[in-house]
């Protein structure tokens, strides 16, 4: 939970204890949210319950004169998560400035299981839609069994 730079999000939500895949008709959807995204192990236990998607809804802000490093940052770590558990990362995230000194990363992006940024929304508010082909995803698991190892 973010608390460490002035916000206040542990006063206003309860963190969880579970980890979340659901079954659509159309694939296995893993969920996290903002933060998550730094912790590695918790990508890799979604992907070991089936995921051949995890969503990421954020809210990333940063002191302005960092942007364009956290915006490096935000796009890498999408990018390692989908190769690193082969499979698709679609996240959101905010845009624009908060004030003179905090402004939100934006990039909301979909990546695919090799790492390639297929959509990124850059600064933009807008909507982002990629066609996923999860046959990749089964053929990756099948071929490189990743998510067998602890």
């Amino acid at each position: 939970m973010y608390c460490y730079g002035g916000g206040t999000e542990n006063k206003r939500i309860t963190p969880g204890n579970d980890y979340v895949v659901v079954n659509f008709d159309f694939g296995k959807v893993g969920m996290a949210i903002c933060y998550d995204i730094r912790y590695p192990c918790q990508f890799r236990k979604l992907s070991q319950m089936g995921a051949e998607i995890i969503t990421i809804s954020s809210f990333w802000l940063t002191k302005s004169h960092l942007l364009q490093s956290e915006k490096d940052i935000w796009l890498s770590m999408n990018k390692i998560r989908a190769y690193d558990n082969l499979l698709y990362i679609v996240s959101s995230n905010t845009v624009g400035r908060v004030d003179d000194n905090v402004s939100s990363i934006g990039n909301s992006c979909i990546v695919s299981p090799n790492g390639e940024i297929l959509q990124n929304a850059q600064s933009k508010e807008t909507a982002i839609f990629e066609m996923l082909d999860l046959d990749i995803v089964r053929q990756y698991k099948k071929t490189y069994p990743i998510s067998s190892i602890n």
